[in-house]
């Protein structure tokens, strides 16, 4: 998860309620990066990468999982935004992987619950364990 918005008061982080003229309010948006990984279940199988094409993704459940799996054991815990960014563009099948996986501001009641429940919970810099929505795998940063 990245900074808050710029009209959010004092700009202050958006990790926890913020106190705002004498009364706690609670965090409005969240701003994320993500890399998704669609498999033969997801709803739309089909990725941005596949030119226009359309191919229904072939890769199943557990080769999504070990992929995104694999790139939590490399960072080990460490991950900078940097190998996040590389990492959504080269392997993310969202096209937001054009912006690194940039998803911008977005509101509760906007995305699948539990990936809105993670991006929501989830400490500005660090990356989340593996979620499972009806799109796919995510990892979120």
């Amino acid at each position: 998860r990245e900074q808050p918005p710029r009209n959010y008061p004092n700009n202050q982080s958006m990790i926890s309620p913020v106190k705002f003229q004498g009364h706690f309010s609670p965090l409005l948006e969240v701003r994320v990066r993500h890399i998704l990984l669609k498999h033969e279940d997801s709803r739309n199988p089909n990725s941005w990468r596949d030119n226009g094409v359309s191919k229904v993704c072939m890769r199943t459940r557990a080769q999504a999982y070990t992929i995104l799996k694999q790139l939590l054991i490399k960072w080990q815990g460490n991950c900078t935004e940097e190998e996040f960014c590389t990492a959504a563009f080269e392997v993310s099948d969202c096209s937001s992987a054009k912006r690194m996986g940039d998803l911008g501001f977005f509101p509760r009641g906007k995305m699948q619950p539990k990936f809105e429940k993670e991006a929501f919970a989830l400490d500005i810099g660090r990356v989340s364990d593996i979620v499972d929505s009806d799109s796919g795998y995510h990892l979120i940063m």
